[in-house]
């Protein structure tokens, strides 16, 4: 069984409609399901934004089953000025030297992909300057919030990890809506009455923040076409 890990159902759902046979295991905000890809039984966690949060499902998901291979997988900011909405990040850093060796031959059909690494840090990276520092100093293709600490989970655990990433933002943009005016992290779902009122208050944004949401689109078809290919490419290598 494989694993894939995504912080928010939003992320997930271009993967999840390609699942057969797929089923609820547990419901709310944070679902996990149950299907397939090829030959090959997927379960799909939902872990929430943030190490917190995360790191409390990922821990109780391997708590209560033991995947051979768990890939943590979603969006992330980009850092490399080079990288576009919707290209593929294999985070070197975060992931079984083996597999990524597997994959290095994977070629996503609508997105080009990238092997390097991810840095996971506490906040969200919300302007170009934030962008613009962290790849200063940590030379990583992109951020996100969560991957560190999924990493170490499966390191105690003893599963191996691999960390797809889909780049939802690039490097020269910021995020036009700040992550506490359009997400509640206690209950870990969004606000949509927060947005509008924040885009009501700042109607300078909304363009922003209509290129913003059309790249989430891209971002989320391309990664759920590639976790297929990746599937496929580690079936066949066994």
């Amino acid at each position: 069984m494989i694993a894939l890990t995504f912080a928010l159902p939003q992320e997930s759902t271009a993967l999840v409609a390609l699942l057969r046979g797929r089923q609820m295991v547990e419901s709310g905000p944070l679902p996990v399901l149950r299907g397939s890809v090829a030959a090959c039984e997927i379960m799909v966690l939902h872990h929430g934004i943030g190490a917190a949060c995360s790191g409390a499902r990922v821990a109780r998901f391997l708590n209560l089953h033991r995947p051979e291979i768990l890939i943590s997988s979603g969006f992330a900011g980009g850092l490399d000025p080079g990288l576009h909405v919707g290209d593929i990040v294999f985070a070197e850093n975060f992931s079984d030297p083996a597999l990524i060796e597997k994959l290095r031959g994977v070629k996503p059909a609508e997105a080009r992909a990238f092997f390097g690494a991810l840095t996971t840090q506490p906040l969200a990276a919300e302007t170009v300057a934030d962008k613009s520092r962290l790849f200063r100093e940590t030379g990583a293709l992109a951020v996100d919030m969560e991957t560190a600490g999924i990493r170490a989970l499966c390191e105690k655990s003893g599963v191996r990890m691999l960390s797809v990433r889909a780049i939802s933002d690039p490097a020269s943009q910021r995020l036009p809506v700040p992550l506490p005016a359009w997400f509640d992290e206690k209950n870990q779902t969004p606000r949509i009455g927060g947005l509008l009122w924040f885009l009501a208050r700042h109607p300078g944004t909304v363009a922003e923040f209509t290129r913003f949401a059309r790249g989430t689109f891209r971002a989320r078809r391309t990664l759920g076409a590639c976790l297929v290919q990746v599937i496929e490419a580690l079936e066949l290598a066994g």
